[in-house]
């Protein structure tokens, strides 16, 4: 027999895929190898700057729980991520909800309101003094420089980033 929220607190989850250069690691973390250029650690770092971004737009209203199931699409240690999947939990899945930028008055909820905080997180450029993995200075040891990185917007308006973003609710967890 299911169990429903009025009886006990269940997370609602939701399954997020986007589709573009954004991944959960920094070079140095990534365990399929080190970038060989300079130039190829500041293009992955810029990836994770956006799914840095991505996570701020969806602890918007209401931090979620967890961010679990990260998988990570066309990544290689000196190319950068061509898709991520990860999964979101809310405890309070009501709260989720967003003015809707392109029809003001109207609100988004539930997995549309998700895919609105993550196609947020992707149309903004980020600046940021970040530590970078330099494979071309050997006189230091490879260690870490911090300079200050630019992470392009990935995609030029909500519109076309949803686009590129699906997010599915999960349903039925617990029986």
């Amino acid at each position: 027999m299911a169990t429903n929220a009025l009886n006990r607190l269940e997370p609602a989850y939701y399954i997020v895929e986007i589709t573009g250069a954004v991944d959960n690691d920094s070079p140095e973390q990534f365990s399929g190898g080190l970038p060989v250029t300079k130039a190829q650690s500041l293009i992955i770092e810029r990836t994770n700057m956006r799914y840095e971004a991505v996570i701020r737009g969806v602890s918007e209203d209401i931090q979620p729980l967890q961010t679990s199931a990260i998988a990570v699409t066309g990544r290689t240690a000196t190319a950068p991520a061509t898709a991520i999947q990860f999964t979101l939990a809310y405890d309070r899945p009501e709260f989720l909800s967003t003015e809707d930028e392109d029809n003001l008055g109207t609100f988004l909820t539930d997995a549309v309101a998700v895919a609105r905080y993550v196609a947020r997180g992707l149309i903004f450029d980020k600046v940021q003094n970040r530590q970078i993995f330099d494979p071309e200075t050997p006189d230091n040891g490879n260690a870490p420089q911090i300079i200050e990185v630019t992470a392009i917007k990935l995609y030029a308006d909500v519109s076309t980033a949803e686009g590129n973003i699906t997010v599915t609710k999960v349903v039925d967890l617990i029986d």
